[in-house]
């Protein structure tokens, strides 16, 4: 049996993680999603659990700022030069758009908004890696 895939989702929309469960919950995969309400919890559940697969951090124009320098600092990280780092956009002006890829994160993209866009968007990611939900 193939090792979990391991998801940390950074977001203080309770509505993202429990979306996010709900795919899961469709996946013939072991995904395993675990969540932080912003980077600092994040880096916690990071040092719990160092073999994290991926993130997905739904970056807010409040916290923009403080996302940016969450990913330069993993970028720094041994373990994490390498891992994907996905950020979700709310219809934020494109200057966070640059910047997220200036601080080197894998993926930007705008946050779907229903059940069948998050699908989509998990199959579309988990495809990436080799998974299929």
């Amino acid at each position: 049996m193939p090792a979990p895939f391991s998801i940390l989702v950074i977001s203080d929309d309770p509505q993202v993680v429990k979306t996010l469960d709900e795919v899961s919950l469709r996946s013939d995969k072991e995904l395993i999603f675990r969540s932080a309400t912003d980077t600092r919890e994040a880096v916690n559940v990071l040092n719990d659990f160092p073999y994290t697969s991926l993130i997905v951090l739904d970056s807010t124009l409040r916290s923009s700022s403080q996302d940016l320098e969450f990913i330069a600092s993993l970028r720094v990280h041994p373990d994490w030069i390498h891992r994907p780092i996905l950020v979700l956009l709310d219809g934020q002006p494109p200057c966070d758009l640059v910047a997220a890829y200036g601080v080197n994160a894998t993926s930007v993209s705008f946050k779907p908004y229903n059940l069948s866009d998050w699908n989509t968007y998990w199959q579309m990611v988990l495809q990436v890696h080799g998974l299929h939900i």
